[in-house]
């Protein structure tokens, strides 16, 4: 006996292939990861209101003319890396692409993150070694061992 489950259709989320043939398979998972991703990042709903405009709709050209920083959740206040989310405002739209043929598989989505995470904390490491090559380092009689 098989079992099957019915998605819930929370407009917005489902990719529309799946909305037109009802078939699910692994780029409708993407899709919603790309939804999903762009809300976290921009602090707002896919969909603010019925019949408004799709989050990729309003996003897309933002990021055409780089607006990054106004796209990016105003409660962050700008604190955050600007190559950093744009480089995760890239997958999302990457993976809420409307033809699933378009769309990367999760496992080049999760490899494309770590790359970016390896990339940024080598980044990090090697400003923290300049920053500690720079600083002039200043013993004071504290620092040497006393003798017995």
């Amino acid at each position: 006996m098989k079992h099957f489950t019915t998605p819930g259709c929370t407009p917005g989320y489902l990719d529309s292939e799946f909305q037109a043939t009802g078939n699910l398979n692994k780029k409708s998972d993407a899709y919603s990861f790309g939804i999903i991703s762009l809300e976290l990042i921009i602090g707002q709903p896919a969909i603010k209101k019925p019949g408004s405009i799709h989050i990729v709709g309003w996003v897309s050209p933002m990021i055409e003319r780089g607006e990054i920083r106004s796209i990016v959740d105003p409660r962050l206040q700008g604190d955050f890396n600007t190559n950093s989310a744009l480089k995760a405002i890239e997958i999302a739209l990457a993976c809420a692409a409307l033809s699933g043929m378009q769309r990367p598989d999760m496992s080049h989505v999760l490899a494309d993150l770590n790359d970016y995470l390896e990339m940024r904390v080598a980044s990090k490491r090697t400003e923290q070694s300049v920053l500690l090559e720079d600083s002039p380092l200043v013993l004071g009689t504290q620092s040497f061992p006393h003798a017995r």
